[in-house]
């Protein structure tokens, strides 16, 4: 978009690109781990070529008031909010990022039923849920829990995030109100759900192989993100015409399918 027609990159897509990588990187801190110089590199290119954008302190602290504002939402839609997917053939299980403390997300009514109807609805063998906060100087604090009715599966995936060393996540185990589910501290605040991701598919591989030949799984890297250096959309941009991105938007804005015509 920088490099291309003029008007392509406006100030509004401007504000918006920079506010998605700052929220994402949390303001670019490097307490929190997740700032990559090419985060850096495209904000400064953003802020060169509109040094009018608010400032980023400003924009990053309405953004993520606005994220972990849950004041509101039904347990459902907390576990909705940003969840990710993981399965091995019929074994599917959510992992969600929520915005309570665990303290807080246990004390929430009725919330054992809520957990089992979620799943259930779905087809969830069980839930991974994560909890993320930062301090003022923007170090994240993490904690775990590990929600199903199935025990071999939930103590199965307990002991592969417990014995995890790639990234050992130092879990620290809390109480718990209920044997369905385990709470844990999480003492490595770095490791993001996109770490523990693979942790967890290995594990459900070793559950849909057990009775059958052993064999060791191998959790697969972690994805790369496509901001970061050595990803494959860093060497090479496929081919991309600027009308074809504003045509398709102003169709989304419209509420027109892809493909309708005018």
């Amino acid at each position: 978009m920088a490099q291309g027609p003029p008007g392509v990159l406006d100030r509004l897509a401007a504000a918006l690109l920079r506010g998605t990588i700052l929220l994402d990187c949390i303001n670019l801190s490097p307490a929190a781990g997740k700032a990559t110089p090419r985060d850096v590199a495209c904000v400064a290119l953003l802020e060169a070529k509109f040094p009018e954008l608010p400032a980023r302190d400003e924009v990053f602290e309405a953004l993520q008031t606005a994220k972990f504002d849950v004041s509101g939402l039904t347990t459902e839609q907390m576990l909705r909010k940003d969840l990710k997917v993981v399965s091995d053939g019929d074994l599917v299980l959510a992992i969600s990022g929520i915005y309570l403390t665990l303290e807080a997300f246990l004390r929430q009514p009725n919330l054992l039923q809520d957990l089992e109807a979620f799943c259930q609805a779905r087809g969830y063998a069980g839930l991974v849920a994560m909890h993320i906060s930062y301090s003022q100087q923007q170090e994240p604090c993490r904690q775990l829990a590990v929600y199903s009715q199935q025990e071999s599966l939930r103590c199965t995936l307990c002991q592969a995030l417990e014995d995890a060393r790639t990234p050992s996540l130092q879990l620290q185990p809390l109480p718990s109100p209920w044997p369905c589910l385990a709470t844990y501290a999480q003492g490595n605040s770095l490791a993001t759900r996109k770490k523990v991701l693979p942790i967890l598919r290995a594990a459900l591989a070793g559950q849909g192989t057990a009775g059958g030949p052993e064999e060791e799984v191998m959790p697969p890297p972690t994805p790369m993100n496509s901001l970061v250096e050595e990803c494959p959309l860093a060497q090479a941009v496929p081919p991309l015409c600027p009308q074809d991105v504003l045509e398709r938007v102003s169709r989304i804005a419209a509420g027109q399918p892809p493909g309708t015509p005018e």
